[in-house]
């Protein structure tokens, strides 16, 4: 009888832990109001002209290779991957040609 008392006990105990250490690790839910959508490539011939007009006028040491479109709190964004002999660089545009931070 005590080595069914002991061995109740011990897993009482063993499962009292694990669900006070299961209730620690839960870490709380951030809420944003960021809603971005996938982001899908596009032909670089899709680029809004405001977009093709900056990369001509600031980024002519670099060739355009890809081009990516996503959504973010329903505003279209627009990411170029350029390349030239030194270095690559992923590049965001809002619809205006205007850079913005991903």
């Amino acid at each position: 009888m005590k080595k069914v008392s002991l061995v109740v006990a011990i897993v009482a105990l063993g499962l009292t832990s694990t669900f006070a250490i299961a209730q620690n690790s839960v870490e709380p839910a951030v809420e944003t109001n960021l809603v971005m959508q996938d982001k899908v490539e596009i032909p670089l011939s899709e680029l809004p002209a405001a977009i093709s007009d900056a990369l001509t006028a600031n980024y002519a040491d670099y060739e355009a290779v890809k081009a990516f479109k996503s959504s973010v709190d329903g505003n279209d964004i627009y990411e170029v991957e350029m390349k030239n002999e030194e270095s690559s660089v992923t590049i965001a545009f809002d619809t205006e040609g205007n850079v913005v931070e991903k």
